[in-house]
């Protein structure tokens, strides 16, 4: 049964003039008081951290891929560098010029109070809690050390809840002949054939 509690609205209003000379926690103060203007239940405070987590989860799923490409380059069969690389190809072009958009776009709300684009704003998800995932450990893992794949799972239940959130990420944008969905959906694609031999080669290693 659907909650009849109405959802509380904020007041969207052009940010102040003096905005950029505020303290960092003024800004974020006054995000947290003020709606986006296509939906005023939605603060503006939750999007930019929203849009912060996210740049920061890709930014450390990219870390892990590194240290993939160090474990595969090192023993992986000339097949699976093959469908590493088609991977990895996929990431950058799909979710790091995403990530980098996203970045560009909560940047700007922190700075001015605005996004650089409304229409594209990284509204509140739910996001999936990913295995610990340290800043420090270093890229080349030590050696005989097993990767962990149980991020991907997650990683790719992420990309998922975003599609099916986020209209605009299915709409072809300024400058792209694609959509961020469709390079989304080319890494899922070459992420699953990946893992799928990835774990089929431990397998063998393995008898």
């Amino acid at each position: 049964m659907p909650d009849p509690t109405p959802k509380p609205t904020f007041p969207v209003e052009a940010p102040p003039a003096d905005f950029a000379n505020l303290p960092n926690d003024k800004r974020i103060e006054w995000l947290n008081g003020h709606g986006l203007e296509s939906d005023p239940t939605i603060n503006l405070g939750d999007c930019y951290r929203c849009g912060t987590k996210l740049t920061h989860i890709f930014s450390l799923v990219y870390k892990v891929l590194q240290r993939l490409i160090y474990t595969v380059k090192n023993k992986g069969s000339a097949a699976l560098n093959k469908y590493l690389n088609a991977f990895i190809t996929a990431f950058k072009n799909g979710v790091g010029h995403l990530s980098n958009y996203i970045y560009a776009n909560v940047k700007a709300l922190s700075e001015t109070g605005k996004f650089n684009d409304a229409t594209t704003a990284p509204t509140p998800v739910a996001i999936p809690g990913l295995p610990v995932i340290s800043d420090d450990e270093p890229v080349t893992p030590a050696t005989g050390k097993t990767f962990d794949t149980s991020f991907w799972g997650i990683f790719l239940g992420t990309l998922t809840i975003l599609v099916d959130t986020w209209p605009w990420l299915n709409k072809i944008q300024t400058g792209m002949s694609t959509s961020y969905a469709q390079l989304l959906e080319v890494v899922v694609n070459t992420g699953r054939t990946f893992f799928a031999e990835y774990q089929k080669s431990q397998s063998e290693d393995q008898l």
